[in-house]
């Protein structure tokens, strides 16, 4: 029994304790186009866009002109009916002219709003994009996790039967069965919670996917990893350029610069033309004829002082808040960008060191520790000690990957394009 638990140890130690850098994960991608086609948040703001474009579109078009019917006669006293009385029908029609270029700043106006919409689009896409990433790859992480929690669970199931043996015939120590027994029971629970956090993960991807939360899922490609090398200075001319709340706010900066120039003409009134032609029907023949009129009317802007002064302080105070908010985004997005890639640094090297260094001298360490065992220079608890070490490791390799992939996948978002 005890030459069946070292062979089952020295099988445990084969596992691959590095991961292979990352290749195309198809699995990943089918998941990301998948939740670009059926995501109905997403669907929802690309409808807006649609909107915005039919109203851009609408923008800059003279308003409709009105027509008029009326009909009049003379006396009004509707008593008198007798054959003197005279009759008016006129038909009019009326057009508001507004003052040169404000039909431009109106469609000006509302393609920044277009344009606007469409950055916001874009950052729910790339939105939804790190969220199916990082669902994925927790996923994968606790999938890995359950592997290695198993087999180290099978190999406890078995060092509680040696233990047991051991200390029915005397060579062995009570407490050595019941702290087995307890590691035992604690691998069960996480298995337990790791499974849950599965379906929990699962659940998830089917929301983002639009399906339902128990459909069936292909599972994920092993956990692994890309160091991908990009210059910080690159990064942030894509945020400058690309990053969707920042184009978002530029189009709105611009659509108040639009705004800025429509209050600055509204000091210029608009004017409204019209024309009428009046049937007159007059028993008497005072009037000779039919009438025909043209008026003008335009408004007279004597609250100037009142209303276009403060909307044009008001639109210029609305588009410096814009440049501030539009700074200190940047300033965010900056630090956002720094923080990033000092962690990415930080677990590139921790990645290496696990590699190359930690998990080999804990393999190394447990080899001697079972060595000893074998001859019984070495107790049962210093046994377990090490063996738990080379599995904490383990799993912390696969931690700081997932964090690692976690951490490019925040980058993309800043970014607003893939990377990996």
């Amino acid at each position: 029994m005890k030459r069946f638990v070292i062979s089952s140890t020295i099988a445990l130690l084969s596992l691959s304790t590095t991961l292979f850098a990352q290749q195309s994960d198809s699995v990943l991608e089918n998941y990301i186009q998948q939740a670009l086609s059926q995501n109905p948040s997403l669907k929802a703001a690309i409808s807006r866009v649609e909107a915005s474009e039919q109203m851009a579109r609408q923008a800059g078009v003279l308003p409709d002109p009105m027509l008029g019917v009326g009909v009049s006669r003379s006396p009004a006293n509707r008593a008198f009916s007798g054959p003197d009385v005279m009759t008016e029908t006129m038909l009019s029609v009326t057009q508001m002219l507004p003052f040169p270029g404000k039909l431009g700043l109106e469609k000006g106006m509302a393609g920044a709003d277009r344009d606007e919409r469409q950055a916001m689009a874009k950052g729910e896409r790339a939105e939804l994009i790190r969220m199916v990433k990082e669902t994925y790859y927790d996923w994968s992480f606790v999938r890995a996790s359950i592997q290695i929690v198993e087999t180290n669970r099978d190999l406890m199931k078995q060092m509680v039967d040696i233990t047991m043996s051991n200390y029915k015939v005397g060579s062995g120590l009570q407490q050595d069965v019941l702290r087995a027994q307890t590691e035992l029971i604690t691998f069960e629970d996480r298995l337990l919670e790791l499974h849950q956090m599965e379906a929990t993960l699962k659940a998830r991807m089917n929301t983002l996917l639009n399906r339902a939360s128990g459909a069936e899922l292909e599972p994920p490609q092993d956990l692994s990893y890309l160091f991908t090398r990009v210059d910080t200075d690159s990064l942030r001319a894509k945020i400058a350029t690309r990053n969707p709340d920042v184009e978002a706010l530029q189009a709105q900066g611009r659509g108040k610069d639009y705004e800025i120039k429509m209050a600055r003409r509204n000091y210029y009134p608009d004017v409204t033309l019209g024309v009428s032609y009046s049937f007159v029907d007059d028993p008497m023949g005072m009037v000779p004829g039919d009438i025909v009129s043209v008026e003008a009317m335009i408004p007279l802007p004597i609250h100037w002082r009142s209303r276009q002064d403060r909307e044009v302080q008001q639109k210029r105070v609305e588009r410096r808040l814009v440049g501030e908010k539009l700074q200190n985004m940047s300033n965010e997005l900056d630090y956002q960008l720094s923080d990033l890639m000092n962690q990415e640094k930080r677990l590139r090297d921790q990645i290496k060191l696990y590699q190359e260094s930690v998990i080999p001298l804990s393999q190394q360490t447990f080899e001697s520790v079972l060595a000893g065992y074998r001859v019984s220079k070495v107790d049962f608890m210093t046994l377990l000690s090490s063996l738990m070490a080379l599995f904490d490791h383990q799993l912390e390799l696969q931690q700081k990957t997932l964090d690692y992939n976690m951490v490019w996948s925040q980058i993309e978002s800043l970014t607003g394009q893939r990377i990996l």
